[in-house]
Order: structure tokens, then sequence, then C-alpha cells
């Protein structure tokens, strides 16, 4: 009953959340009522950063800077 109000207390204003470490699973813990997200689970893999669209678009290319200033 007790963890009951906890819960009902920290849904109504929050949860005090902290990330909870496992071997190969990330989740979000209350500090206050011991709540526990369902968490992620972590693979070795590592995902594989792309960008779609024109590859032109993308590429990174230095700024053309002024060489002398004109005034009128």
């Amino acid at each position: 009953m007790g963890t009951w109000i906890h819960q009902l207390t920290c849904s109504l204003s929050g949860h005090d959340e902290v990330f909870h470490f496992e071997k190969n699973r990330v989740s979000l813990v209350c500090m206050s009522c011991g709540h526990e997200s369902p968490g992620w689970e972590v693979s070795g893999k590592q995902p594989v950063v792309t960008a779609g669209g024109d590859r032109h678009r993308h590429r990174l290319t230095r700024p053309r800077l002024v060489d002398t200033r004109r005034a009128a």
C-alpha cells in the first residue's frame, strides 16, 4: 500500500528519475518510489549513420572569405 501511495504521488508531481545501468540494458528508475521504466536493450552493434538526399549538399566546404574591403 505504501509503494502504491508513493507511486501515485510521483505520478501527479513527476518522478525523480535517474539512469539505471545493467549489463545489456538501460532504464530509468525513480529515486522516490522505485518505479522503473521498460528500458532499452543495449547491443554491441553501433548504428550506421547515413545522410539521405543529395551528397553534394551535405559535403563540407570552406567558406569564401573576403580578401579586401571596399569603401565607397
